[in-house]
């Protein structure tokens, strides 16, 4: 067998981001559980030995690759939501997000998440995650919008679900899917108080 000829000593987190970019790569092309750590340890001209220095499993790589993709989601939607917004225009922020997505990159990120949801571990943090972005809707919503907190934790579950699969549906097929078209759709019921909506429905 070769012997790996190592790269030059780089700083442990460019050498951690370059592990994660080479796993990325690997786990969309031969998927999570056919790729070995030595592979992801020679793409990046590295010993297993080195790898397991910066990670101690291979499920702890793929659980590192979720929470970077989380932790990127959440940069771009901090800079984009802002206080009392409509409920329509916090599911445009989480779909904009989306929209500044290559296909390619959103293709990998689906095949990550694909497989990252038999991991347990992985299952728990994302369930925490939903968790974290209802309370971030009901943080930035509105209170006119709502009638109670039931109802606003309701609404939050129903616009992340919208928006996940809007930017699953819109990637697939462009031509079918008008996201637009479903966020004022949206708009024409939530983005009404809840007062008048309430009234409408009696």
């Amino acid at each position: 067998m070769a012997k790996i000829k190592q790269s030059p000593k780089l700083p442990a987190e460019m050498r951690k981001q370059q592990l994660l970019t080479s796993a990325c790569k690997l786990f969309c092309s031969k998927g999570y559980r056919n790729t070995t750590t030595e592979e992801i340890a020679r793409k990046t001209s590295l010993t297993k030995g080195s790898l397991y220095f910066h990670f101690k499993s291979k499920e702890d790589i793929l659980f590192s690759l979720v929470k970077s993709m989380s932790e990127g989601h959440d940069e771009v939607l901090s800079r984009i939501m802002k206080p009392k917004m409509k409920p329509s225009e916090i599911l445009k922020s989480l779909n904009k997000v989306h929209d500044e997505c290559e296909m390619g990159e959103f293709t990998d990120a689906i095949d990550i998440w694909v497989q990252a949801m038999k991991v347990q571990k992985i299952r728990k943090y994302m369930s925490d995650r939903i968790e974290y972005l209802a309370k971030l809707f009901a943080d930035h919503v509105d209170p006119i919008y709502v009638k109670n907190k039931s109802a606003l934790r309701q609404m939050a579950i129903m616009a992340l679900s919208l928006h996940d699969g809007l930017s699953v549906f819109s990637k697939i097929s462009p031509g079918i899917v008008d996201v637009r078209k479903q966020e004022k759709m949206f708009a024409e019921y939530f983005d009404v108080p809840a007062a008048i909506r309430q009234g409408r429905t009696k």
